[in-house]
């Protein structure tokens, strides 16, 4: 099933990670923090977004409330759209699990 009716540009989701760079390795880290402080960012990342997909296929970008879930299946879909190596790792905390998303960058340098 086709998602994107053209290419999502990877700068989308770059340009939003660089607000609160957290990395190492060359690797955007995407936590519950982090998507705490990409929040106030993430309706203009949406709105970018949507032109990008399908009709049927924008429930992904118009979901309200926008979970943490949410927003990882998007970044997913843009990673696997544009052949962005990422991978996460289950993190057990207070009780609960917590997925982590690593994500591979290009420098521009």
């Amino acid at each position: 099933m086709k998602i994107f009716k053209k290419q999502i540009p990877k700068t989308i989701l770059y340009n939003l990670l660089d607000k609160v760079k957290i990395s190492e390795n060359n690797q955007y880290i995407i936590d519950k923090p982090i998507f705490k402080k990409l929040l106030p960012y993430i309706l203009v990342f949406l709105e970018e977004c949507k032109d990008y997909y399908f009709n049927s296929q924008k429930k992904y970008v118009t979901k309200t409330p926008f979970s943490y879930k949410a927003f990882l299946t998007v970044v997913r879909q843009i990673c696997n759209n544009n052949d962005i190596p990422f991978f996460y790792r289950l993190k057990f905390l207070h009780s609960k699990y917590e997925i982590i998303y690593y994500i591979n960058f290009e420098n521009s340098d």
